[in-house]
């Protein structure tokens, strides 16, 4: 038992030496890395600057962020206030960790799926257009005209921070959505400062700021390593893009998008420079200059470098940004007094209303339009009233709503608008989360998979959501309950691909209407967007035809595309053209002996595109790299029970990379029956319930 304990902590930080600073460093660690906390830092310091701002302190808070810091040599003078290094210098850090988050999820993380990734593009663009369209109707041909930008952002801290209140109800495909158009978010309101608040241009200082991105390219290209090499020549760009007239803060976001995402060191070699260092016995060689203490060098660098530039630079910046530059910002910014502000003025409210109305309206209403033009999908497990919800809790603009404002109005609407965008946070993130709270009430975390245990509460009276499917189900759904396992949803969905390209030919020979048509292709495209996944319940073990799941798929359909004839037509028409039927038309000129095979031959083809091949040629190109790795290591080779000759870990890898090209061409060949397809053969091959 102590045996396996120890085990399990190898590698655990709680095997290295206890000091007395531990009992303090501790504590702090596990809070800095809670998910939430960050949030709560940033709203500390956002009450704090209330406070200070409201209190007899006010006029010396206020003279702080006014100090004066900088270098003047003769006649050379390069000053700002501290309220500037902070706003321009010290936020370009923030700009920079956000690009990189955003490249790293478009790289690495879920956003690698484009549809998946232009859900949360189209809604972060809806939330940057319609709340400026709003505002600009109350704001157009008026003094406060040139703030349109105010309201098109997200702040992600505090949009974090209020997912994590909820915890474990929200689902995870609402984080990495919100967290997405938060980034997106963050990104276009970096551009619009570039572009709507910059000063005259310098062209000679853009040159400049272009010749150090070109250097931070050709460093990366030759091998250079150090990152504090590239913050030095980061902060010469910095300071090139100041002088150009462009907003400093720019100079992040082109920093992060540059970052690579691939790293230096491979797990494999990793593993075998550890061993190395594990190679040596206990005792006190690891001092002077030897061979031990080279290896083990070399592994500190090897561990250092087994994550990429981008997943470093984040882990390192991340507290940071966290508990240091945005708690900041906010005192920096957040001060409002609130003697002498006109609460009902026309320029707070054009910016109240732009998050409050124009966020969740944007959000919702690109998110919708990019799903229903098949740019994007929506995850099984969203509704769209829990988009509605993200859609309010993007109209948190706090932190970036006071960036952008602190540039384009002056000091006399300045108190006003910071009014309008605490306002306006407050209300959003309540909204925000009492319809989150309201819609996760009831929820129960179930682990995903095609099981009986999955999907009991499909069949169970109890549920609230309607079943879709009809009588021909339900006798298989109790008489044939043998095992646990269901249809791969990919093998329903090839099901319903049949019905859309069935009810196409149909149309196309009139035998069913145009309306009819119209609602086979609304339904099956409702199913294909990964909606209603919970209606096909029925197991694996049933007739050798498999027409229970024929019918169950032809059922839901039949389901939808009533639903769709109900809310889309008028009059006794409405009732007529509702009563379709699953087999004389959704099942038309088919028989479950062709369909069912033929949806056997599509998902065994689309799976052999789709993921098999692409595996096998992802294997190749690793096994043709670890070649030219491994080109110098010998090894022996073996016959039976005998060694044989030396032979190069290359050419051994070569062997099995033949192997797969061989491999891969004969499955390439194989396919070619398997897109022959049986349908159209109905009534045991005689086609006789199908037009010839």
């Amino acid at each position: 038992m102590n045996h396996e304990s120890m085990s399990d902590k190898r590698g655990h930080p709680t095997q290295l030496p206890k000091e007395h600073i531990d009992w303090v460093v501790q504590p702090l660690t596990r809070f800095v890395k809670v998910e939430a906390a960050a949030g709560v830092v940033l709203l500390l310091s956002t009450l704090l600057a209330l406070s200070l701002a409201n209190s007899p302190l006010s006029q010396s808070f206020n003279d702080l962020w006014h100090v004066s810091l900088g270098i003047s040599i003769g006649t050379f003078v390069f000053e700002r206030s501290l309220h500037g290094w902070i706003n321009d210098a010290v936020m370009t850090l923030f700009f920079f960790l956000i690009a990189l988050e955003l490249k790293r999820e478009l790289v690495l993380g879920e956003l690698r799926n484009p549809r998946l990734a232009m859900l949360s593009i189209s809604a972060a663009v809806g939330g940057m257009l319609v709340p400026a369209l709003i505002y600009l109707f109350f704001q157009y041909g008026e003094l406060g005209q040139h703030g349109w930008g105010t309201v098109m952002a997200t702040d992600t801290a505090f949009v974090v921070g209020c997912l994590a209140l909820l915890g474990a109800r929200i689902p995870k495909n609402l984080k990495i959505f919100m967290l997405s158009l938060a980034v997106v978010d963050d990104i276009g309101a970096i551009i619009v400062v570039a572009v709507g608040y910059g000063s005259d241009i310098n062209w000679l200082a853009i040159a400049f700021a272009l010749l150090g991105f070109i250097v931070i390219k050709v460093m990366a290209f030759i091998g250079i390593r150090s990152i504090a090499l590239f913050f030095m020549v980061g902060i010469l760009i910095w300071l090139a893009v100041d002088v150009s007239g462009i907003h400093p803060t720019v100079t992040g976001v082109i920093l992060g998008l540059m970052t690579p995402t691939t790293k230096w060191i491979t797990d494999d070699r990793l593993h075998t420079i550890m061993e190395c260092v594990v190679a040596y016995p206990p005792g006190n060689h690891w001092s002077g200059d030897t061979p031990d203490r080279k290896a083990l060098k070399t592994a500190e660098a090897a561990a250092r470098e087994a994550l990429s530039p981008v997943e470093r630079l984040e882990m390192m910046l991340h507290p940071w940004v966290g508990f240091v530059v945005m708690p900041l910002f906010a005192l920096a910014n957040a001060g409002i007094a609130f003697t002498g502000i006109n609460v009902a003025s026309p320029l707070a409210m054009a910016v109240f209303l732009g998050f409050v109305i124009g966020k969740p309206l944007g959000v919702f209403l690109f998110s919708w339009a990019s799903v229903q033009l098949r740019f994007a999908v929506l995850p099984s497990n969203l509704s769209w009233l829990m988009i509605l919800a993200g859609g309010l809790l993007a109209g948190i603009g706090f932190t970036m709503a006071l960036f952008i404002a602190n540039l384009a109005y002056n000091s006399e609407q300045i108190n006003g608008v910071k009014f309008g965008i605490l306002c306006a946070s407050i209300l959003s993130a309540f909204l925000g989360l009492l319809l989150l709270l309201y819609l996760t009430k009831s929820s129960k975390n179930h682990t995903p998979g095609n099981t009986l245990e999955n999907e009991k509460s499909v069949s169970s009276p109890a549920e609230n959501k309607p079943m879709l499917w009809g009588k021909q189900t339900e006798p298989s759904l109790n008489y044939f309950a043998i095992g646990k396992h269901i249809f791969e949803q990919s093998f329903i969905d090839s099901l319903v691909c049949i019905k859309r390209a069935c009810a196409q030919v149909n149309y196309g020979l009139n035998l069913i209407s145009d309306e009819q048509h119209k609602a086979i292709i609304f339904a099956c495209n409702e199913l294909l967007d990964g909606k209603h996944t919970d209606q096909f319940p029925l197991r694996i073990w049933q007739t050798g035809s498999g027409t229970q799941t024929n019918m169950n798929v032809n059922e839901v359909i039949t389901s939808l595309e009533n639903t769709y004839f109900l809310q889309n037509a008028q009059g006794d028409s409405a009732k007529d053209n509702a009563c379709l039927h699953p087999n004389d038309h959704i099942n038309m000129s088919q028989s479950s002996n062709d369909v069912f095979p033929t949806a056997m031959h599509i998902v065994v083809a689309q799976q052999t595109l789709d993921i098999l091949l692409p595996s096998i040629e992802q294997m190749e190109r690793a096994l043709s790299q670890k070649q030219s790795e491994f080109d110098e290591l010998f090894t022996v080779a073996r016959t039976h029970l005998m060694n044989a000759l030396p032979i190069k870990v290359s050419a051994i890898l070569s062997a099995h990379e033949q192997q797969l090209t061989a491999a891969k061409k004969a499955i390439e060949e194989s396919l070619i029956p398997v897109h022959q397809l049986a349908l159209g053969g109905t009534a045991i091959g005689s086609g006789a319930n199908a037009p010839k």
